[in-house]
């Protein structure tokens, strides 16, 4: 035997080849995948474009776009790993290969590798065949490389960790399911304590922003933060974060030479004898014991202390009980194929109890402090304001939070404006009126409170006098106002008009630049005001950098952009003025029942018909698209006198007839909508259920007029 020697390269090719079959499965499978999903997608934009101009160009990431990957690949590490490692399971296989003439060392790093480098060209496969694909469809996609490249790394360490946390499973344990069982507690088990420690945080505290500090945030360990994130376990960031955050890369490799250097000393220690035994090490089996008592008993436990303890609180600490000593019994079994040596949990059984106890006392302690926190300007050194939009859930890929996250404002009035906000947020979080937030019309904000050792963020409630008077300090934040008023390059982001109303793509591009526009030309105050509230007109503008896909929400309105309102108006307007005969039928249907009490146009309305057969549905509603205003004001409708109905009417008889056009808006105006919706029968819903994903035709307004009614209703 040639002690010296690490790596064989005689038997890193005899593995390679032994294990071709898996390989070359993985990469047929995962570029077909590639493949077949880049395909279709422009197929499907393709048909889309037939039947609508309304679609902007596809933004790939290349992140959002690959998730399929995350599922593929636990499979094809599994079956990489339990093929290398089998022959560990079996006292034969087991006796042959320790037998070669080869180190242990060398021994494992030839076959790890063989594993390795399989994957490795499934992820290089999978690459290059996406970026071939993507060029002879560049018409449909806006295209972020850099952030391709980045996916496939980051998928490439994701599947590397799992193999390492596998190969040590395989040297710890004796047989297949017990070397499933165990990797899978390897990468899992210590996160998911950890994630359910923090879900219990967040779920007693109050207004807490999800936070989790540090190395415990999962989004540095890409095998458990991918995976969470896809199931939506404590998830305090989405895929994009994992994948484009250096450090989680920089951590998972850290991590994975670890489970790599403890499998070879585990292997070089391992036996023969060991071949078809479920565990090795009773101190292994004693901290798994203690992992699982923890895992499984620690939401009742914490609730039961945080709650003071009522019956159905102990009940389910009994329950919990029960199924720990069942999953022990199970674990112990399986480990051992000894229904006798069961008893050898009971240690472990008595220990995860004490740490869980322990824990959940220490939970406890950090859920007072946290609801008792209260900043003031003696603890709070600065401030960081990041905008919500209303969204609790809001993600960190919209563009305006993750450039404000990390603004840090030592302004002290500033800092004292959002820590009164907050006590008052706190007090009516506190008797559970979260209506207020409607009631006066606040707007939610994330605030980072920088203290002197800790920082805390919460969900801050600010009315318009706040928002006002926090404009009015921020002006003079150079780096912060500047974030405002920086909008992406149309020529490398997709446009999406996300109002009631269509527009075409072109248009859609026209009226966003005029909507920039005249943002940027607003005062700093009601540029913050308009971005923090947005209103029922939005423009979702998609881009990506560097792998992150960003989000910009751009509101139209009629008191902040009248310009792009009215020409997005117009252009609605222009369209049914340009359909003669459809105006006309229109106009006469009008005049007929403008007189008919029994048709109440603002509820069902009424339907009409062309000379060619086409039915058509006619529908009023009165709106206002304010940002100050953000209510529909429909409750009006129905307060409405027939005078007034029969006004109304008469008022867009006459616009029809003039061709009536709107000039100028102003902040008070409200519009009386006319809505012309096509009548289909049931052979076009099936097609149009085809082409648009099953979406409600009846939400679809061919036509819609709009007539300027000013204040008057």
């Amino acid at each position: 035997m040639n002690d010296k020697k690490i790596f064989s390269f005689n038997l890193y090719k005899s593995v390679f080849l032994q294990i071709k079959i898996i390989g070359i499965i993985g990469i047929v499978l995962s570029v077909f995948i590639s493949c077949t999903r880049i395909i279709n997608e422009a197929s499907s934009y393709k048909a889309y474009l037939k039947h609508s101009d309304t679609y902007g160009k596809i933004i790939v990431s290349g992140v959002t776009d690959n998730e399929y990957l995350v599922v593929i690949i636990p499979f094809i590490i599994l079956t990489l790993g339990i093929l290398i490692w089998h022959f560990q399971n079996t006292r034969s296989g087991s006796d042959f290969y320790h037998s070669l003439p080869y180190t242990r060392n060398a021994l494992f790093l030839s076959r790890f590798l063989a594993a390795t480098s399989w994957f490795f060209l499934i992820i290089l496969s999978s690459l290059v065949l996406q970026f071939i694909c993507y060029g002879f469809n560049s018409q449909c996609y806006v295209i972020d490389n850099k952030g391709i490249i980045l996916m496939h790394i980051s998928m490439f360490l994701y599947g590397f960790q799992a193999l390492c946390a596998i190969s040590l499973g395989c040297a710890l344990t004796g047989n297949v399911l017990s070397n499933c069982i165990t990797s899978g507690m390897i990468i899992f088990l210590p996160r998911f304590i950890t994630s359910l420690a923090f879900e219990l945080i967040d779920s007693a505290t109050i207004l807490r922003v999800n936070n989790v500090p540090g190395l415990l945030n999962n989004r540095y360990n890409l095998d458990v933060g991918i995976i969470f994130s896809d199931l939506g376990f404590n998830q305090d960031f989405d895929f994009t974060e994992i994948v484009t955050c250096r450090a989680s890369y920089v951590y998972t490799i850290i991590l994975s030479i670890i489970y790599l250097l403890l499998a070879m000393i585990v292997f070089n220690k391992r036996k023969s004898e060991y071949a078809g035994q479920g565990a090795i090490s009773k101190p292994v089996r004693f901290v798994i014991c203690v992992a699982i008592v923890t895992a499984i008993n620690i939401v009742s436990f914490v609730t039961f202390i945080n709650s003071e303890g009522g019956y159905q609180d102990i009940w389910e600490i009994v329950a919990t009980i029960l199924v720990t000593i069942f999953v022990l019994g199970l674990y112990e079994f399986v480990s051992s194929k000894r229904i006798a040596y069961i008893y050898k949990a009971i240690p472990g059984f008595i220990v995860g109890l004490v740490l869980t106890i322990l824990i959940s006392f220490g939970l406890d302690f950090i859920i007072d402090n946290i609801n008792n926190y209260t900043p003031t300007l003696d603890n709070t050194k600065s401030v960081t304001l990041s905008v919500m939009c209303n969204n609790a859930n809001a993600i960190e890929t919209n563009y305006l939070i993750s450039q404000t996250k990390s603004i840090e404002i030592k302004d002290e009035e500033v800092i004292d404006i959002l820590s009164n906000a907050f006590e008052k947020s706190k007090e009516q979080a506190k008797n559970d009126n979260f209506d207020f937030a409607s009631e006066e019309r606040n707007i939610a904000v994330i605030v980072g409170f920088k203290g002197f050792v800790f920082d805390n963020k919460r969900i801050v409630w600010l009315n318009e006098d706040e928002i006002n008077n926090l404009a009015a300090r921020l002006e003079s934040n150079a780096k912060y106002k500047k974030v405002y008023y920086d909008y992406p390059d149309i020529k490398k982001a997709s446009v999406d008009y996300d109002g009631p109303f269509e527009l075409d793509y072109n248009k859609a591009n026209e009226v966003y630049n005029i909507a920039v526009q005249e943002l940027k030309s607003l005062d700093f105050k009601d540029c913050f005001y308009a971005r923090l509230t947005n209103s029922y007109n939005d423009f979702n503008v998609d881009f990506s950098r560097n792998g992150k896909k960003y989000n910009v929400s751009i509101p139209l309105s009629q008191d902040y952009t009248p310009e792009a309102m009215s020409e997005m108006m117009n252009y609605r307007i222009d369209e049914l003025n340009s359909n003669t005969e459809l105006k006309n039928e229109l106009i006469k249907k009008l005049e007929g029942i403008s007189s008919d009490s029994s048709v109440d146009l603002f509820d069902y309305g009424a339907e009409f018909s062309l000379t060619n057969g086409k039915k058509y549905s006619i529908r009023f509603a009165l709106h206002s698209y304010s940002c100050k205003d953000r209510a529909s004001i429909m409750a009006h409708e129905y307060s409405l006198s027939e005078q007034d109905k029969k006004e109304i009417i008469e008022t867009a008889i006459k616009a029809l007839k003039t061709g009536q056009s709107i000039e100028k808006i102003n902040a008070n105006d409200k519009f009386l909508c006319v809505y012309v919706s096509r009548i289909y029968d049931d052979d076009y819903y099936e097609n149009y259920d085809a082409y648009y994903q099953d979406e409600d035709i009846n939400e679809v307004s061919d036509y819609i007029y709009f007539i300027n009614m000013k204040d008057k209703y």
